[in-house]
């Protein structure tokens, strides 16, 4: 969604704090909503909706923020490494793993 949003704001010129600005604010609402729906879901005792979910589909999202967090506290390491101990990370064959698209 920001990546989305900004491709939006330089396409029209915009500068770099109206990006930040509107960037902020609709990640900041979108995650307000998603908590607000959980709530309400929550009070109305939906939960057992979730038991039509496939597992499948859970356990496959389960993974991935699994994968992301396992690759972006790696790409973070990997960062701080080579900024404060000159460690040269990038020229090794399984870098790929630890960087972001």
């Amino acid at each position: 969604m920001a990546s989305t949003l900004a491709d939006y704001c330089r396409q029209r010129e915009l500068s770099d704090a109206v990006l930040l600005s509107t960037t902020l604010v609709l990640l900041s609402l979108s995650t307000a909503l998603v908590g607000l729906s959980l709530i309400i879901m929550g009070k109305l005792r939906l939960a057992s909706a979730v038991t039509y979910i496939p597992m499948a589909a859970v356990s496959g999202y389960l993974a991935f923020i699994g994968l992301f967090a396992f690759n972006a506290g790696t790409f973070l390491s990997v960062c701080w490494l080579e900024e404060r101990a000159g460690v040269v990370f990038s020229s090794l064959p399984f870098f790929f793993v630890f960087t972001s698209a």
